[in-house]
C-alpha cells in the first residue's frame, strides 16, 4: 500500500461556518486520479458529531457506519467487485450527513483508497481544510 498526502487539488472555500447543532453534508475536492486508477474505498473519521444519515451509496458498495454515543465516527465504505469501482470522486458527494454536536472538538478527515490493477492500492489523505462542508 502507498500513502500519499496532498493529492489533491484545493478545495472550493467553504464559507460555512461549523456550530454546534448544525447538520453538515459532506463533500469532496477534485482528486487527482493517475491514468487507470479508480475508486475501491473511503474511509472517513468524524469527531464531536453525530451521524444522521448515509445515502446515494453507489451500486456493488458496502458501508459500515456506527454512530457512537463517544461522538468519534469511524465510517468505512468499499466496494466489492472491481466493477463498482468509481471512476469519480463526485460520486460519493453527499453520502454523509452528521450533526456537530460540540463545534469545538469538531474535526473530519478522509481516506480514500485508489487501485490500478486490484493489486496495490493507493491512499489519498484529505483534511478537514481539504474536505468541503454545506448544511
Amino acid at each position: 500500500m502507498f500513502l500519499v498526502a496532498g493529492c489533491a487539488s484545493p478545495a472550493p472555500k467553504s464559507s460555512v461556518r461549523i456550530r454546534s447543532g448544525g447538520e453538515y453534508r459532506l463533500l469532496f475536492p477534485e482528486v487527482n486520479l493517475r491514468p487507470g486508477e479508480r475508486i475501491v474505498a473511503l474511509n472517513v473519521k468524524l469527531s464531536g458529531v453525530f451521524l444522521r444519515s448515509v445515502s446515494n451509496i453507489p451500486p456493488d458498495w458496502s458501508v459500515d457506519a456506527p454512530s457512537p454515543i463517544s461522538e468519534q465516527v469511524e465510517f468505512a465504505s468499499s466496494c466489492a467487485h472491481g466493477a463498482g469501482a468509481l471512476f469519480s470522486i463526485h460520486d460519493l458527494d453527499s453520502m454523509l450527513r452528521f450533526r456537530v454536536i460540540d463545534s469545538e472538538q469538531f474535526d473530519v478527515n478522509a481516506e480514500i483508497v485508489v487501485t490500478e490493477d486490484f493489486d496495490k492500492t493507493r491512499s489519498i489523505l484529505l483534511t478537514r481544510h481539504e474536505l468541503v462542508l454545506t448544511p
